[in-house]
Order: C-alpha cells, then sequence, then structure tokens
C-alpha cells in the first residue's frame, strides 16, 4: 500500500494479478497446441501406395495357398476356401485397395490354381516356379499389375510383361495337359 497526498492509501495491484491475462493465454496456447500436434503427426506420415497393399495382399494370398496345399495335400479350389479354413483371417485380403471403397464384396484376385489335378505337386515340376497362382484384375499406377507365383513369389510388371507371363504360364499348362486359361482384363478401376 502506498499514501496519495492526501493522506488516502492506494492498493498497489498484486504481482499475480497482473501476470493472470497472461497465465490465461499461455494456457490456451498450449491447450490449442496438444489438440492439433495429433493431426499434424499423422499427416506427415508416409502414405503406402496402393499397389503395394496389394503385393502385400497377393503375398498373403500365395502364403495361403502354400499352407493349404502343405495340409491339404491338394491345391485349393477357391480363394474363398482360405478364408472359411481360416488361413485368411479377413476378407479384406482378396479385394485390392484400389477398388475397394467400388466394389467390396467382389474378389479382385484371379485364381488360376483352381484347375490343378490334386495328385499335382507343383515342387516336382521343372518349371513350376512360372506357373501363376493369382493376379490382380485391375491395373495401378502407370499399368501395371501384381502377380503370385506358385513359389510364392510377388511381382509387379507392366501390362505388356503381364501378357508374355500370361502365355508362358499358358505354354505350362499345355505341357501338363491343362486346359489355357486367358487372362481377365479390366481396365479401369471402376
Amino acid at each position: 500500500m502506498t499514501q496519495n497526498q492526501d493522506n488516502t492509501t492506494e492498493k498497489k495491484p498484486t504481482k499475480w494479478l497482473v501476470r493472470l491475462p497472461l497465465i490465461i493465454a499461455i494456457v490456451i496456447f498450449l491447450t490449442l497446441l496438444a489438440i492439433n500436434i495429433p493431426p499434424l503427426l499423422r499427416s506427415h506420415r508416409r502414405v503406402t501406395p496402393l499397389y503395394m497393399i496389394c503385393y502385400s495382399n497377393l503375398k498373403t494370398i500365395a502364403l495361403g495357398v502354400l499352407m493349404y496345399r502343405c495340409d491339404d495335400e491338394k491345391n485349393p479350389p477357391s480363394l474363398q476356401i482360405l478364408l472359411e479354413e481360416e488361413i485368411l483371417r479377413e476378407s479384406s485380403y482378396l479385394v485390392c485397395p484400389a477398388v475397394r471403397s467400388n466394389r467390396p464384396e467382389e474378389c479382385s484376385y484371379v485364381y488360376r490354381g483352381s484347375d490343378l489335378p490334386e495328385d499335382c505337386c507343383l515342387d516336382s515340376l521343372p518349371s513350376s516356379n512360372d506357373i501363376i497362382l493369382a493376379y490382380c484384375k485391375y491395373y495401378h499406377e502407370e499399368g501395371r499389375r501384381t502377380l503370385a507365383f506358385a513359389d510364392g513369389r510377388v511381382e509387379i510388371v507392366s501390362e505388356e510383361e503381364f501378357q508374355k507371363t500370361i502365355d508362358q504360364d499358358n505354354q505350362l499348362r499345355r505341357k501338363m495337359g491343362l486346359r489355357e486359361k486367358p487372362a481377365k482384363l479390366h481396365s479401369s478401376n471402376k
């Protein structure tokens, strides 16, 4: 307290009262910062390209077919059986992420191993690694397709390479006494 010239006492504002607006401003700033930090961090994460998710799906499918073959000593008749046997845990593995929003119920992958004979052991064939088990029906960036082979290998190839690989696969099928399977072409993801 201080005294004026007319002997009246004047109260001086206390220090915490002067700093109160500053404290409130800091609290508001920190609250807004805490609210906005998580979205900012998420926006800087790297986005996985859709063709890589498709690659991963086909790798999982190829491994599922190999597991089914080891357990049942025959090739699965369809990809759906991998879900029924709980080899694949989620149906999302059967849908290419590029078309997931458009047709979530449709299988995006063409399975070519269903017509292989039950007693056919792919491992004993000289060129079994070149037999296509499955491929994505749809093109990805720059007209590329994803293929899964009998040995579990997965490749992303151009449309020209895809057609050559299908032709090679059909030649192997003829040598094995199986019917040829033309490629199912889907030029659009819509």
